[in-house]
């Protein structure tokens, strides 16, 4: 090798050599001090990355033990408290028979009462205030709704774009005569009069009426409809105009029935998601004689309607917006209404949209099979769920029932639910537990129906977990003899249901234990692999500290040597 000064390439490889040994000895310290064999993403991509996710499901699974855990603490205080319960029904059943036995007097009977009162309060007490972290364990409740179908009634108005090929006025006639203010001259038709025909008038907003100055207004006058004085129901039978709002196509129908009296009369709302806040009055004209008559019909009508609908909802006339103006005699949810002035019965629109009268057009009402949710009562319980990590115990379903005075000895006419669904009852028993009601009268007695039906009965009311209706809540029926031996049959009822829900709560708390035991087993597996992946071989990584280590002292000392190379050509220089 030349001998030079310039470059001194010797050092230089050393001193490479010696970076590499320390970097070396820095990633093996590392590893020896953390205890890991990967201690960022660099070491190992892949392996980064699934023990970084099986470290988020370690977290995960540690604290769905403790949820598990939390609800087998909550489980087990219902538990105790439902024990309680059982206890107290064991002590009002010894009551109940000192109070059904003649060696006792009525004072005793009347003590026995009142204690029996004492009793029921504490029943309800324990219902009612048993907690676990603010969460009431014993007063529950689900609704219970059925699903059935019902017709609903869809309205909607002839199309406005095409030809109202369903006008009828071969009876009605000109609703509005040509006397009227509005029809002559000064009528403005609107836009879809070419396809209508001649049926159909403008309430417009311009045209001031004379009397308010201030919205338009149309006298309903149905003279011009029959020729003479007297009238038939029958003329106006099924006719019937439309008043629609220019603006947004809201609208109400008026038809005339002779089947219905005014007083009968009904409004339909519309289903019909093109034609919201819409409805149809079906307005009775049984009893009408004269124009007169089907005039204040109108009227009449319309309010008899809306009065139905107000006290069925409970609520105002729900067409009353913030935006339209309304009276109680709304006739459309937009500002077209209904009043009657000495005698005089009159349409009126007080907007800037325009109100359009289509004479003898009555919309078109369609019925239609839906399914619907009804709200019946409540069930006497209701589930929560235990959040879990795994498949196996994922969103664990746990049922708290209901152990208040109102569910264990439910009333006549109780909101909860209690009687089985039909195809809940069994229809072939075993005859060593249900012999033949035939034969064995005396097991089937107070009840009524078929032999199956009976079997049913008293399926129901020993192996059906919830009580019957129509039980004592207070100690007063223990005052007679027949009223403590009734009393009996409400307590063998109460405490089936009780110890029915005893045994729910202990079999879920053992259901508890074992999500618990295998989170605990899924937590030690997922710690094991991750473990495998990223925990380091100590007597490995210290082996390879070792070699780094005495690789870099070895390194350094080449540099050295490597360095004294050049210091000889000086000898040369001399």
């Amino acid at each position: 090798m030349a001998m030079v000064v310039k470059n001194n390439l010797g050092a230089n490889s050393t001193l490479n050599r010696l970076n590499q040994n320390n970097g070396k000895l820095a990633k093996s310290l590392k590893k020896v001090s953390t205890g890991t064999r990967i201690t960022d993403a660099g070491d190992d991509g892949s392996g980064y990355s699934i023990s970084e996710r099986m470290r988020v499901r370690i977290r995960g699974l540690e604290q769905c033990s403790r949820n598990v855990n939390n609800g087998y603490d909550m489980l087990n205080i219902a538990g105790k408290a439902v024990e309680e319960q059982v206890n107290i029904m064991g002590k009002m059943r010894e009551i109940a028979l000192k109070a059904s036995d003649d060696t006792y007097s009525q004072e005793d009977r009347d003590i026995l009462s009142g204690e029996a009162d004492q009793l029921f309060d504490q029943l309800e007490m324990i219902g009612r205030e048993t907690h676990y972290n603010g969460i009431r364990l014993l007063d529950r409740a689900t609704p219970h709704t059925t699903v059935s179908s019902r017709m609903v009634t869809k309205l909607a108005p002839f199309n406005p774009t095409t030809p109202a090929t369903h006008n009828d006025t071969s009876k009605l006639g000109n609703l509005f005569p040509t006397n009227n203010p509005f029809t002559g001259q000064n009528n403005r038709r609107n836009r879809w009069a070419s396809e209508t025909g001649t049926g159909c008038y403008y309430l417009d907003a311009s045209q001031q009426s004379p009397t308010t100055g201030k919205d338009s207004s149309i006298d309903l006058n149905f003279a011009s409809a029959v020729s003479s004085a007297t009238i038939y129901p029958d003329d106006f039978d099924l006719q019937g105009f439309s008043v629609m709002c220019d603006g947004c196509y809201q609208f109400i129908s008026i038809v005339f029935t002779a089947e219905k009296a005014v007083n009968e009369s009904e409004r339909q709302d519309s289903s019909d998601n093109n034609y919201p806040n819409s409805c149809q009055y079906v307005i009775g004209i049984k009893n009408c004689r004269n124009v007169t008559d089907i005039e204040n019909a109108v009227y009449d009508g319309i309010v008899t309607a809306n009065q139905k609908q107000r006290l069925a909802s409970n609520a105002k006339n729900r067409y009353a917006t913030a935006d339209h103006t309304v009276d109680e005699m709304l006739m459309s949810s937009h500002d077209t209404y209904v009043t009657r002035t000495n005698g005089v019965v009159t349409l009126r629109q007080n907007a800037t949209n325009k109100a359009i009268i289509f004479e003898g057009t009555k919309g078109v009402s369609t019925s239609e099979e839906e399914e619907v949710s009804v709200l019946d009562d409540r069930n006497p319980w209701e589930d929560m769920y235990i959040q879990s990590d795994t498949k196996a115990t994922q969103n664990t379903q746990i049922r708290l029932w209901n152990t208040t005075v109102d569910a264990l000895f439910p009333a006549e006419n109780t909101s909860f639910k209690l009687e089985p669904e039909p195809h809940e009852y069994p229809t072939v028993f075993d005859t060593s537990e249900y012999p033949d009601p035939d034969e064995y009268p005396e097991l089937y007695e107070g009840y009524v129906g078929t032999p199956l039906e009976k079997q049913q009965q008293l399926w129901r009311d020993t192996e059906w977990m919830l009580p019957r209706a129509g039980a004592y809540q207070t100690g007063e029926c223990l005052r007679t003899r027949e009223g403590a031996n009734y009393f009996l049959y409400d307590l063998d009822q109460a405490l089936k249901y009780a110890l029915g829900v005893g045994t729910s709560i202990g079999a879920q708390m053992q259901r508890m234990q074992v999500a618990d035991a295998n989170i605990t087993v899924n937590h030690e597996n997922t710690m094991a692999s991750e473990s495998t992946i990223r925990d380091a071989d100590m007597a490995k990584e210290m082996t390879e500290y070792t070699k780094n280590n005495v690789l870099l002292q070895a390194a350094q000392s080449m540099l050295a040597q490597a360095n004294q190379n050049s210091s000889s050509v000086l000898s040369l220089l001399q």
